[in-house]
């Protein structure tokens, strides 16, 4: 696929089944990505099993995963804080549609 077509997409799905549909299918994405990503620790703990509890190690937090967490929540007061200029940005790009 091109750009075209991947940037019509979203628009498409505003346009064909409103905000609501678009926002039922991202929030559908994020929920199976979430549980994807959660099942194995999951099993681990509801398992009664000692030798997957035994080999499911956490390793340290790197520097990179440290520096990734420190930017989230930077990001986050940021938002938090000062959202009014994320929201107009917001509204001038629906506006335009």
């Amino acid at each position: 696929m091109s750009n075209t077509y991947l940037t019509l997409i979203p628009i498409l799905f505003l346009i064909l089944g409103g905000v609501a549909l678009f926002s039922r299918l991202i929030l559908a994405l994020s929920s199976v990505l979430n549980a994807l990503y959660y099942i194995p620790a999951v099993i681990v703990i509801m398992t009664h099993n000692e030798n997957a509890r035994r080999n499911f190690t956490a390793s340290a937090p790197t520097k990179l995963y440290n520096f990734t967490m420190f930017m989230f929540l930077m990001l986050n007061f940021y938002l938090g804080l000062f959202c009014m200029p994320l929201l107009r940005l917001i509204t001038r790009g629906v506006n335009v549609l």
